[in-house]
């Protein structure tokens, strides 16, 4: 008996990494793959934030991440 695949995420993509935490990516925007800044215990919880992410992007709220990296001296 074949294993059943899951539904295709409609937005995003997680995947689990080798010590049993997850990883969540988007893409921006500007059509940018970016990840989560942080890793997640259980793939539900990836699937939230990815959610609140792109609420953020349809809703215009949505802050580039590389953005907030430049200083105030450059």
């Amino acid at each position: 008996m074949a294993a059943k695949r899951r539904p295709r995420r409609p937005f995003g993509r997680v995947r689990k990494l080798p010590s049993g935490r997850f990883q969540a990516r988007y893409p921006g925007p500007d059509g940018v793959l970016r990840p989560a800044d942080r890793t997640f215990a259980t793939s539900t919880d990836a699937d939230r934030w990815l959610m609140r992410k792109r609420i953020e992007i349809e809703e215009g709220r949505w802050l580039d991440p590389a953005e907030g990296q430049t200083t105030v001296r450059d």
